[in-house]
């Protein structure tokens, strides 16, 4: 044992605290001896240190801390100032450098610095020479403390800038206009020390001057928009614009645009004059050859000769044009467009052409249809200013071209007053004719006419008649009973002529015989009395019949009635046949003012009978009279008129009231027959008509029913006090149902009130007993209830004991014998859709029928019934297990829950879902490729059999789209075109689908096809209108199918550079939408195979219409296709078997 020693001990410290040793000793004499050292603190940390000032910022005013940037003019401004924190020992010593980079020296090496009592340190200005090249001078700060822990900092850099930007320059057009902004752009304005924090940007009357604007942008922006500034320019005067760049340390430089001009005024413009685009040749003179076939024009005249009224082609427009001129500012460029309208763009629009142009010829255009173009040129100064000059217009020719007129051309037989071409006329001194050529709109040199007998001799020589669309020769003398006709000889602008002849008149003196008129809507017969005071009928027959064809009698009531013998009606002559009728209302018949003082006289056609609606008769004793004027074939005019009604009903009104009130009671006791009355699908209208208090003060209230054509179905009074509103709703309703003012008993789907807060009166109101749904705000939507179908003439619904079928064909649906017989004797625009012609026609289709709903499965017979309507096919899909499932989705309106209805969701934007079909079975089969080698299938019997369906599986409503495909790519194509069968490549066939909707949602399907197809790669491009825009370019490939979508017409999105073999139209309609024309115009000009199919049968001969009506060539019979839809459509208004893709048919292209 010493009396000294050494101790170590492994001890946890904390820091800022202080500790103290103690040793103690014990003496052999055992005394104890303690001692206790002065203590020590712990200090782990270095000192903090602070950057209070830094050249002239304060660390308050700016971040001075490392990571910025300060800018100086001055080299002495380097200085700074800064503290020191330790709060567990004492600061030492410290120092600092200036470096060019943090912590560096190689601008002032490290010195020492004193530490005040405050614990601050700096160095003063003019201390340290910086660096003044632009890079920055970093001051570093180091500090020890009494621990011997070092602690370090940096300051922001501080750059030195001692010199100005340099000098950019300013580019500006050299001429601007008025209310057009000036654009500049700058460049060149660069700094190596301190970027460039602005420009200011000024204008003025001179370099430098700012009295026209002032503004300041940020550093970033190279180029600036003086907008507003032209309305203070003056014309004649020059500016300048100056660009100043200000550096950090608010040094500047500047730089002047050259001086801008202002030119107010656009350039002038001379004419433009559409030119020839065929070679003219004059044999006799060679110069005049030259002439006809320059494309420049000095003076008005030469312009005048070259100017070119019609157009030879229809894909090329040529013109020339006086040179634009601008002695401001001068021409920076032309531009030409080609228009239906002065300056329009519509075919092209405005594109760029050689400023050194005189002439330009405009080619690649498709002018079809249209009838006049305008080219238009236009030229643009220096100021951006533009002038507009357009041709006056290039009418485009079609028959000298030998293609059909735009529309119809023709001349007509008339005379005075006559509406359109006449058969006979009475005259035989005074010949008339008119005539409209402007189906073609080659403007008309001149017109030339000539009257010629049947038998060839020429009654009036050709007649120069100038420009003047009608003629008129009254010094003839024409023999009765011959036919004579106008030739008329068309000269156009382009010194085409041809001739056109009418189809004569015949002369015939005979005048129209009188017919008799009948008050009622009972043909034939004549009653006194007419129930309804808002609407009144006639009929009329017997004009112009023969004396031995019609017989009076009278019927029982004493009225006279008329009967017409139809077996002799071929007797009529020609001329004697109606060609309209014009019939009024009045109240005496004695005086023309009279005779349509309540309905003036109106045009109803060849029809022999009217109802006129909506009047306001007086009931009593006052008659009314119905006049007739019948204008025959000859324009004779004979006049009718009836022996006159009364409105109520036989007897007096007091009978009419009686028995009126005797058919309301009668209908409160029959409330169970409303229930077995027809529907008819309109809603019923409660209104109340007008309020009454009697003699006794007592008050009554009027309800009254009308349809949503504002028919009145009836009306009923009742006292406020005696019945409630709810029960007099209930027995008006009963009342009109089965004793209507028009038409015949029914009930109709819905009734509600005209003003919706009767409503709230009539709360409690309940209809559904007489099988009558009552409507108002917020209630349920529901399904339709029952089935419906439709007049196919005036549209009306109902169930089916509203409508009877024609007797002959079976196929469609009338409301009334008035509506068949309009369906039958159609005339005019839509006599070609007159059911006389269609009829047989039906009667053929409809023999279909039971073809139709020949298919294997154990479902068909249920699913091609004629009942299977709408509620039964979702009854169907539920049993299946697949409503609002997947893909089937699309198959229904009706479906389970009524919030997720998909019914108008666009094509393409179905949801997708995780499995489509929801067949497991089917699912699985349909995931694999067929065992065995694929076959040739030709019908649902072999295709189940093949794949291994069961026949009760409907996986063939789904898969009919791509089995169609199939079966017109391995049956028709090969067949009906081998000559490109022969072509086809096995690494690449080509299909465009077009006019798709739903398909775009089954793309999954079409692997099928790829399945039954291995033997080639399937490229199919589908395009359609009707689909959402979120799948355009939209593909899909499974192994040899792909499939890519595109919105838009197939004529204006198909790729000119891919040539398909083939193009196939599903449910196409082609004689139902315009939209095909055009892609019909592609088809026949590049003569691909096209097949399409269609619903039924009648759409087919619509199609066969449109295509060759467009002289596009015809169509192949259509053909039942043996993969259709298993699921029948039902018409609402026809009874024709209807199936998705029941039809198929081809594209038939005329020779070459």
């Amino acid at each position: 044992v010493t009396s000294s020693g050494f101790a170590h001990a492994s001890v946890q410290l904390q820091p800022n605290n202080t500790y103290y040793t103690t040793v103690r000793g014990i003496t052999n004499a055992g005394n104890i001896l303690l001692s206790v050292s002065d203590g020590f603190t712990v200090d782990r940390s270095p000192p903090t240190i602070r950057i209070d000032r830094l050249t002239d910022k304060t660390s308050s005013e700016t971040y001075i801390g490392a990571g910025s940037t300060l800018y100086q003019k001055t080299p002495d401004a380097l200085s700074a100032m800064w503290h020191y924190d330790d709060l567990e020992s004492q600061i030492k010593r410290a120092w600092f450098s200036v470096g060019t980079y943090p912590y560096g020296s190689d601008v002032n090496a490290k010195t020492e610095v004193d530490i005040s009592a405050s614990l601050n340190s700096y160095f003063p200005l003019a201390t340290v020479l910086p660096d003044i090249t632009g890079k920055p001078n970093v001051i570093s700060i180091w500090a020890e403390n009494d621990a011997g822990i070092v602690g370090r900092v940096t300051s922001a850099g501080v750059i030195f800038d001692t010199t100005s930007p340099d000098q950019g320059v300013v580019k500006c057009p050299q001429y601007v206009g008025v209310l057009v902004p000036v654009n500049c752009k700058w460049t060149g304005f660069l700094d190596s020390e301190s970027p460039i924090q602005k420009y200011i940007v000024t204008m003025g009357s001179g370099q430098g001057a700012s009295d026209v604007y002032t503004s300041v942008v940020p550093a970033y922006f190279t180029e600036h928009s003086f907008i507003g500034v032209t309305e203070r320019l003056k014309h004649g005067k020059v500016y300048y614009v100056t660009v100043t760049a200000v550096n950090m340390v608010d040094m500047e430089s500047y730089a002047f645009s050259g001086p801008i001009a202002i030119d107010t005024t656009p350039p002038k413009y001379g004419r433009v004059i559409d030119l020839h685009t065929s070679y003219r040749l004059d044999v006799t003179d060679n110069s005049a050859t030259v002439n006809f076939n320059s494309k420049v024009c000095d003076d008005e005249e030469d312009c005048d000769s070259l100017d070119a009224t019609c157009s030879e082609t229809l894909s090329t427009v040529s013109v020339t044009w006086q040179p634009f001129s601008d002695y401001e500012s001068g021409i920076a460029r032309y531009q030409i467009a080609v228009g239906t309208t002065p300056g329009g763009g519509q075919i092209r629009s405005y594109f760029d052409i050689p400023n050194d142009a005189q002439y330009y010829t405009v080619t690649d255009l498709d002018l079809m249809g249209y009838r006049t173009v305008y080219v238009s040129v236009k030229g643009e100064n220096g100021a951006g200013l533009a002038s507009v000059a357009t041709s006056n217009g290039l009418h485009l020719s079609y028959l000298s071209q030998g293609l059909p007129p735009v529309s119809h051309i023709g001349i007509n037989d008339i005379f005075r007053n006559s509406i359109g071409d006449v058969d006979f006329q009475e005259s035989f001194d005074t010949f008339r004719g008119s005539w409209d050529v402007s189906g073609d709109p080659c403007s008309i040199l001149k017109y030339e006419w000539q009257v010629q007998r049947i038998d060839g001799q020429i009654i009036q020589p050709w007649l120069d008649m100038g420009v003047r669309t009608s003629g008129m020769n009254d010094g003839l003398q024409m023999e009765s009973g011959a036919l004579y006709y106008s030739l008329l000889r068309v000269t156009n602008a382009l010194n085409y002529t041809y001739i056109i002849r009418s189809n004569g008149v015949t002369i015939q003196q005979d005048p129209l015989i009188p017919g008799k008129v009948f008050d009622g809507d009972i043909t034939g017969y004549d009653l006194n009395f007419q129930p309804s005071r808002t609407w009144v009928s006639a009929n009329w027959d017997g004009f112009g019949l023969p004396s031995a064809a019609i017989a009076q009698f009278d019927v029982i009531s004493g009225n006279p009635g008329l009967h017409v013998n139809k077996d002799i009606l071929s007797e009529q002559t020609d001329h004697q046949k109606v060609t309209y009728y014009e019939v009024a209302v009045g109240t005496d018949r004695r005086f023309p003012k009279t005779r349509d003082n309540i309905v003036p006289f109106t045009n109803v056609g060849r029809n022999k009978s009217v109802t006129f609606y909506n009047l306001d008769l007086v009931p009593g004793s006052g008659l009314y009279y119905f006049t007739v004027k019948a204008y025959s074939a000859s324009y004779s005019i004979t006049t009718a008129i009836s022996n006159g009604f009364r409105i109520g009903y036989d007897g007096s009104i007091a009978d009419w009231t009686t028995k009126r009130r005797e058919n309301e009671q009668n209908a409160l006791t029959k409330i169970e027959e409303v229930k077995k009355l027809p529907v008819q699908d309109t809603i019923w209208m409660i209104d109340e008509y007008t309020s009454l208090r009697d003699d006794d003060g007592q008050n009554h209230r009027i309800l009254s029913v009308m349809d949503t054509k504002n028919l009145y179905i009836g009306t009923l009074m009742a006292n406020i006090l005696e019945l409630s509103l709810v029960q007099q709703c209930r027995d008006l309703i009963c009342i009109c149902a089965l004793t209507p003012l028009a038409g015949k008993p029914r009930r109709p789907k819905s009734v509600t009130f005209k003003d919706p807060s009767y409503a709230e009166k009539a709360a409690g109101l309940d209809l559904s007993d007489l099988g009558i749904k009552y409507m108002y705000d917020g209630m349920p939507k529901e399904n339709e209830p029952v089935k419906m179908r439709t007049c196919s003439v005036c549209r009306l619904r109902g169930t089916k004991e509203l409508f009877k079928k024609c007797s002959s064909c079976q196929a469609l649906l009338y409301c009334s014998r008035d509506c068949q017989k309009k369906d039958w004797n159609r005339k005019g625009d839509m006599g070609a859709h007159s059911h006389k012609i269609w009829c047989k026609k039906m009667k053929m289709y409809m023999s279909k029928t039971e073809e139709m709903r020949q298919f294997p499965f154990t479902y068909a017979q249920e699913t091609t019934s004629e009942y299977f309507d709408m509620a039964a096919y979702k009854t169907f899909l539920e049993k299946q297990g697949v409503l609002d499932q997947g893909l089937w989705r699309r198959e229904c309106r009706l479906h389970g829950d009524e919030t997720k209805c998909l019914c108008s969701v666009p094509f393409g934007e179905l949801p997708e879902s995780e499995d489509p079909i929801f067949l497991p079975v089917e699912s699985s089969i349909l995931d694999e490729a067929p065992e065995k080698e694929a076959k040739l299938l030709h019908d649902w019997e072999a295709y189940y059999e093949y794949r291994g369906f069961r026949l009760d599986s409907p996986i063939a409503i789904l898969l009919h789209w791509p089995m169609t495909l199939y079966h017109i790519i391995k049956f028709c194509y090969p067949n009906d075109h081998p000559e490109w069968w022969d072509s086809v490549d096995s690494s690449c066939f080509k299909l465009d689908l077009i006019g798709v909707e739903k398909e775009v949602e089954m793309l999954c399907l079409f692997k099928e096809l790829g399945y039954l197809c291995p033997d080639i790669t399937i490229d199919i491009i589908l395009y359609g209108v009707e689909i959402s825009k979120d799948v355009h370019n939209k593909t899909y490939e499974h192994n040899n199918v792909k499939i890519q979508i595109v919105k838009g017409p197939y004529h204006k999105r198909a790729d000119e550079h891919r040539k398909p073999h083939l193009v196939v139209g599903l449910n196409a309609g082609l004689g139902a939408y315009q939209m095909w024309g055009q892609s019909l115009v592609k088809l026949r000009t590049d003569r691909i195979p096209a097949y399409f199919t269609d619903y039924c049968q009648y759409s087919c001969e619509c199609a066969r219409t449109a295509v060759e009506g467009l002289t596009f060539g015809t169509i192949s019979d259509p053909v039942v296709n043996p993969f259709r839809n298993p699921v029948r459509k039902l018409a609402e208004e026809n009874d024709m078997p209807w199936y998705s893709n029941g039809f198929l048919y081809r594209i038939i292209y005329p020779s070459k």
